[in-house]
């Protein structure tokens, strides 16, 4: 079950990281530094995953990860939030659930 749930994990990042890079027309640097950013979150939640850490390792590591992705990629992060915000209702209520519906499914597994 673990190895689905890690394989679902990458995937989903994976398709996110390409979807945003087609989406905001990326160049070679910011195509870059999204996959960077892709890959420490990937890394994380997998390595969450499969080796729990201790809750105040736990809570490092995430602010590291999120603080080096927000770093290298502020300005895509931006753009998404404002593409975000902009869409209509029924869409930013759709993806609102989705994604809490999603990390609720990731955290009733451990």
């Amino acid at each position: 079950m673990t190895l689905y749930v890690c394989i679902g994990i990458i995937l989903f990042v994976a398709y996110k990281a390409q979807a945003i890079v087609k989406r905001n027309n990326l160049n070679a640097k910011q195509q870059r530094n999204v996959l960077i950013s892709a890959v420490l979150v990937t890394l994380f939640l997998v390595t969450n995953i499969t080796l729990p850490y201790p809750e105040s390792l736990y809570w490092f590591l995430f602010i590291g990860t999120i603080s080096t992705t927000l770093i290298l990629s502020n300005n895509v992060v931006k753009k998404e939030y404002n593409r975000f915000k902009n869409l209509p209702r029924k869409d930013l209520v759709l993806n609102v659930l989705f994604y809490c519906s999603l990390i609720i499914l990731f955290n009733l597994n451990y």
